[in-house]
């Protein structure tokens, strides 16, 4: 994770370069109905984390700041920002089962590219 500030005015955001190690940090909505997942993906990483709102884990995968970001049955306006954020910033964002339908499902993984299928892989062991 990136432990760089926000970019100044006139540079460019970035997600984060990491490959899946134990030391990315994933962020997630505790998902109460399934918590063996947020186990499962905290036993693989250096943690999980839980802001509250998705547009602010959204800009802070974009930012570089979080390596990955997943949580199911958003609503638009909870990600129609932070999905184009992700994209600019060289990231990747889809729905659990690795299609373009973020926006149409409201269920979102997002993460560079280099952690964005293995996330989704280990969301779904």
């Amino acid at each position: 994770m990136s432990a760089l500030p926000f970019p100044s005015q006139g540079q460019r955001v970035a997600v984060s370069y990491y490959q899946w190690t134990p030391l990315i940090l994933a962020i997630a909505a505790f998902l109460f109905h399934l918590p063996y997942i947020v186990w499962h993906i905290m036993s693989v990483s250096s943690g999980v984390r839980r802001n509250g709102a998705a547009a602010l884990d959204l800009a802070w995968v974009a930012a570089g700041r979080l390596d990955g970001f997943w949580e199911k049955g958003l609503s638009l306006w909870d990600i129609a920002a932070g999905v184009l954020l992700v994209r600019e910033a060289g990231g990747f964002i889809s729905d659990f089962a690795s299609r373009d339908k973020a926006l149409d499902s409201g269920d979102v993984v997002a993460a560079n590219p280099s952690i964005h299928g293995e996330l989704i892989r280990k969301l779904r062991d």
